[in-house]
């Protein structure tokens, strides 16, 4: 009889000795702590996966307000670059040093103290003046020397103001900025594009110690060109590499797999038909979880899908999943229980060999 006892108890917390992982939130409320975790659960919804792009585009319109609608200034002249004054019918001061020379050479070099030297002129301040504030300047200060002179400034070379592109373009670098207003997507362009590495939505701006995501993908695929701020002095690009942003498909699929992101958005579907599919046979129809660390490393997020009706895989395909997202399909309740069997079966086949030689 004590035979008999002992497969009762192992029957009767067999739940607590099934071997594996599994999620079971069925008794918790939607949020909980567990071990110090806070875990929050919701359920996917039409109103959930609206809430979570807006989510998203809102805080991108946050990030990006304050330089979004900035309009281009003109270019303000700055120490290092190179300026070219002609005097009309005045060649000799147009071209002091002759005609056969480049126009760098021939220019005017801004120096540290914010001048240029030009004949008669003398020193002229032109530090953070645009070429128009120049030209009246140069001609004021002509007029005591020539009659009506007629003038015209031009930059020869830009070299004061430079923005930074690095991480995963084609050619990362070092480029100027000019007259032509230029923008993030006339950056990328330059520097030959994003590579084959490069991750679309890591791109970031960085602006007087201020980062700000810039969405890419929503530029190049959406036409949302409002993303497309001009570039200032000191600004710097990046764009991270894609290698870690990766999705991992577990539990009861028939093929678990690590599924790398790429430049578009992987849906919850996509993710699990690269797994093969769900289980049929052992999978849990009402435990289809995306598993996603938040922004506080004590707190995860758990998106929880009932496919119990297959039309509910339409909805997963509108769920876009991020980067290191763990989905897990959970075993139904008899997988989990023909497990336990299975594991305790041996045991039991020698409790019962034991009460057969011991009568």
């Amino acid at each position: 009889m004590k035979h008999i006892f002992c497969i009762f108890c192992i029957f009767l917390y067999g739940c607590t000795l099934t071997p594996g992982s599994h999620i079971d939130i069925s008794g918790n409320d939607p949020q909980f702590t567990d071990n110090g975790q806070s875990v929050n659960i919701h359920k996917i919804t039409p109103s959930i996966i609206a809430n979570l792009a807006g989510a998203q585009t809102n805080n991108t319109n946050t990030q990006l307000e304050d330089i979004i609608n900035k309009n281009p200034s003109p270019y303000k002249i700055g120490v290092g670059d190179v300026i070219t004054i002609v005097v009309w019918d005045h060649p000799e001061l147009t071209s002091p040093l002759g005609q056969f020379r480049s126009s760098d050479e021939q220019g005017n070099v801004v120096y540290e103290d914010g001048t240029i030297y030009y004949p008669y002129a003398g020193k002229v301040k032109v530090l953070g003046k645009t070429v128009v504030e120049i030209r009246e300047l140069v001609t004021q200060q002509l007029t005591s020397f020539i009659e009506k002179p007629q003038v015209d400034v031009r930059v020869a070379a830009y070299k004061s103001q430079r923005y930074v592109i690095s991480g995963n373009v084609t050619q990362p670098g070092v480029y100027p900025i000019n007259n032509i207003p230029t923008r993030i997507l006339d950056a990328l362009s330059v520097s030959g594009g994003i590579d084959a590495n490069g991750n679309i939505f890591g791109a970031t701006l960085t602006r007087d110690g201020q980062k700000y995501t810039l969405p890419i993908y929503e530029m190049l695929y959406n036409g949302k060109l409002q993303y497309n701020v001009l570039l200032q002095e000191n600004d710097l690009i990046h764009i991270q590499e894609n290698t870690r942003r990766q999705v991992f498909v577990m539990g009861e699929v028939n093929r678990p797999v690590s599924v790398p992101l790429t430049t578009l958005p992987l849906s919850l579907t996509e993710a699990i038909s690269q797994a093969g599919g769900i289980n049929e046979l052992r999978a849990d129809a009402n435990g289809i979880y995306v598993v996603r660390q938040t922004d506080e490393y004590d707190s995860i997020d758990i998106y929880q899908l009932d496919v119990s009706q297959a039309y509910n895989l339409a909805l997963a395909d509108q769920f876009v999943l991020q980067s290191r997202d763990v989905v897990y399909v959970s075993a139904a309740p008899i997988t989990r229980w023909n497990r336990f069997i299975s594991n305790i079966l041996p045991s039991i086949t020698s409790i019962r060999t034991l009460d057969d030689i011991g009568q």
